[in-house]
């Protein structure tokens, strides 16, 4: 999967008219946070996927999936030989006010649980990419990833928080 040659993900939104819209490559993942709850947009293009799609097939023990030391590796990224695997959203998804889309690497997802990051999100965009920050900080990973998130807010100004 690419050893030793350079590449990146992507994942984008598209926000029109009260509906989003996504495309992604790689492992970066969009969610979807309404009413305390996350859900994940898009799949990752990794090779965990790949083998718990076996383990759910019953092909190969689940415990396979989590003991493969290669699990972590690319299936598709942007600057690979390979064809792409991207993810389109296949219908825009409607936004009602409150609503927030996490955009990260997974230098945040792949350190956070899904229930930390749902713990940081409330009041402003900012706040919110101010507490997972810190919540991955303070874990102080030996192999920490980059990190980035970008937080968006559905139906506030921007100025007004």
């Amino acid at each position: 999967y690419g050893r030793g040659k350079g590449g990146t993900t992507l994942v984008m939104a598209l926000l029109r008219r009260g509906k989003v819209s996504f495309l992604s490559v790689g492992d970066s993942r969009i969610a979807l946070v309404r009413s305390g709850g996350l859900v994940w947009l898009n799949r990752p293009h990794d090779y965990a996927a790949q083998l718990s799609q076996l383990a759910v097939q019953g092909e190969i023990p689940l415990d396979q999936v989590l003991r493969d030391p290669q699990r972590m590796a690319l299936t598709s990224y942007l600057g690979s030989d390979r064809p792409l695997l991207v993810d389109v959203s296949p219908e825009p998804v409607t936004l009602v006010k409150g609503d927030r889309l996490l955009l990260l690497s997974d230098g945040v997802f792949g350190v956070l649980s899904q229930q930390e990051m749902t713990a940081c999100i409330k009041g402003t965009a900012g706040k919110t990419a101010e507490r997972l920050e810190k919540k991955i900080l303070v874990k102080k990973e030996n192999d920490q990833d980059n990190f980035t998130g970008i937080v968006l807010r559905y139906g506030y100004r921007f100025w007004g928080g």
